[in-house]
């Protein structure tokens, strides 16, 4: 802010530091030649991870389990007055009838791959009914076995905010640095309540890495340019397997052209902008823009690398062991491609919810039995 302050005295013939073309700035300094869109968005944290026990549920929709249901239920009733109503016909192993809960547990049962029950009737209709289920089942069966490896072993991320819309009514506060008030008075100049909702949640003057610390806590996010945004990212808050505690939204607040700062009918204007339009043509921005974010992520990594490799040796020490590589090739022996218990928690938390269903109903019954002799199950 000093800087663009010394512009704007004419003080100072130019400030190196891009900053976005704002009609309320271009009243108080002029700009070079666009060079670069700073595309204004946002930083937040990812969200965490779903539980693990979960996986058995997502290989298939919401809507689809919910249809899944309704066709049992749908399914029973017509298979019941199919078989009540061609009673006259011979059946195999029925005797006093069907109830509607023979005739779901018989469903659910093919639903899960069980074998054809012996009681059911051999009219026609019921026959083509079975038939349709089977191949209604088959395919869902399919279906399903297809997504579960996919989902037992790759984590799924709940959905994040990616848009502007979505990120006012997913945080409680959005830090910008001190040249945000700019922002926060154009946008609070704009009829959109989406806009409107975005001045009013600005906190102006954080700087931008204690923002993205911040936003690395809770239910706050951090705004700023994109390409300045990947760098710092890249810089402090990637992980030793390249991934990011934090991710940037999809979608862009407001598209910021922007240039460097200069006096207003400044005589070395022209030169300025003939300078950045070659470098432009050429492509050295964009070079030297990707040579900074990769060389930036590498450094980060190499950096964490060398700390973990530094307190491993000191543990090692401590314990009396191997230390540097030795340690890390033992350590990378021990991975194994198998699923594990925290892969399949789902199929075992389902196992004993339906014992502890069954252990219940056993002494329901038994109870039943014990004060009403004459009671069937």
């Amino acid at each position: 802010m000093q800087a663009v302050q010394l512009v704007a005295e004419r003080v100072s013939h130019v400030c190196a530091v891009y900053h976005v073309l704002m009609a309320l700035r271009a009243e108080v300094f002029d700009y070079t030649v666009v060079y670069e869109f700073a595309y204004f968005t946002f930083a937040m944290k990812k969200p965490t991870l779903r539980p693990q026990w979960q996986s058995v549920y997502h290989p298939l929709g919401q809507m689809v389990w919910v249809g899944v249901i309704m066709c049992v239920l749908l399914v029973t009733p017509v298979l019941l007055l199919m078989v009540n109503l061609g009673r006259g016909q011979q059946y195999l192993s029925f005797s006093d009838g069907l109830g509607v809960s023979v005739v779901m547990q018989d469903m659910t049962g093919m639903l899960l791959g069980q074998d054809l029950p012996r009681r059911l009737s051999i009219t026609t209709s019921s026959r083509i009914l079975v038939a349709a289920w089977l191949l209604f089942v088959l395919i869902l069966g399919l279906a399903y076995r297809g997504n579960l490896t996919a989902s037992l072993t790759i984590p799924k991320f709940p959905p994040r905010p990616e848009t502007l819309e979505q990120l006012v009514h997913a945080v409680d506060r959005l830090t910008i640095p001190k040249y945000g008030e700019a922002h926060r008075r154009f946008v609070m100049q704009s009829k959109s309540p989406v806009f409107r909702a975005l001045g009013e949640l600005m906190d102006v003057g954080i700087s931008f890495m204690e923002g993205l610390r911040q936003a690395k806590g809770g239910r706050s996010g951090h705004l700023g340019g994109r390409r300045y945004m990947q760098q710092k990212i890249a810089e402090n808050f990637i992980d030793i397997d390249g991934s990011t505690r934090l991710y940037i939204g999809r979608d862009s607040i407001f598209p910021g052209p922007s240039g460097w700062p200069i006096p207003h009918d400044a005589p070395y204007k022209t030169n300025f902008d003939r300078v950045i339009i070659s470098a432009l043509e050429a492509g050295l921005y964009e070079k030297w823009a990707g040579d900074m974010n990769r060389q930036a992520t590498i450094d980060s990594q190499r950096r964490q690398k060398e700390n973990k490799k530094r307190q491993m040796d000191i543990t090692v020490m401590q314990e009396g062991g191997k230390t540097g590589e030795e340690g890390e090739v033992g350590e990378g022996n021990n991975i194994s491609p198998a699923l594990d218990l925290t892969h399949l928690q789902g199929a075992f938390l389902l196992f004993l919810l339906g014992i502890t269903v069954a252990v219940v109903m056993f002494i329901a019954e038994a109870l039943v039995f014990k004060f009403n002799p004459s009671a069937t199950g």
